[in-house]
């Protein structure tokens, strides 16, 4: 551990650091609410990371509060390793996982050129589910018209994927992914 400096974690695992002398206690530039998310009264961090002590005192990192998602199941999804999987697939450009409190992950994805072959994804995501537990299974897919870009919003000046920005453009598509399945679960019912 260093000197001055505290490590705990909330009921969550989320890390939290202190320091005798915090050098930053608030945002001077950011979106009202933003500090106080971020900043304790106690002078103290909200890493939004995730992590834990081993059993030698070793702090590790599992992933970030965002890249996680908590189906309606309640289940907890870490959703990085499974994108970089779907981006193996040569007509994927990037991807992102949506699905907090639905029944199962959908996939969006920004293809390599405008003529994707969604088939093709589907299959791949066909095999690469048959290797997945259940909670860990994408069964919705959505292929998006437009590349995800810097220029469109899309993604970060660092090229990373903007979460927030893909689902809200993409998200009559994604609303239909679930109200098909909703509806095909109501259908099976009515026909059992």
């Amino acid at each position: 551990m260093l000197p001055n400096k505290t490590v705990r974690f909330d009921s969550d695992g989320l890390v939290i650091i202190g320091s005798r002398h915090p050098v930053t206690t608030r945002y001077s530039w950011c979106a009202p609410g933003d500090s106080e998310q971020t900043f304790l009264p106690s002078g103290e961090v909200r890493t939004r990371d995730l992590g834990y002590f081993d059993e030698d005192g070793f702090l590790y990192i599992r992933g970030r509060v965002d890249e996680i998602i908590v189906l309606g199941n309640g289940r907890n999804v870490l959703v990085p390793p499974l994108e970089q999987r779907i981006k193996t697939h040569p007509a994927v450009r990037e991807c992102i996982l949506v699905g907090m409190g639905e029944p199962f992950l959908t996939a969006l994805v920004s293809p390599v050129n405008s003529a994707a072959d969604a088939p093709s994804i589907q299959a791949f995501l066909d095999e690469l589910n048959a290797t997945l537990p259940a909670d860990q299974r994408i069964h919705g897919l959505v292929v998006s018209e437009e590349p995800f870009t810097i220029e469109n919003g899309m993604l970060s000046a660092q090229f990373k994927p903007l979460r927030k920005e893909i689902a809200r453009r993409l998200g009559p598509q994604i609303a239909a992914v679930y109200a098909e399945e909703l509806h095909s679960r109501r259908n099976f019912a009515v026909d059992a």
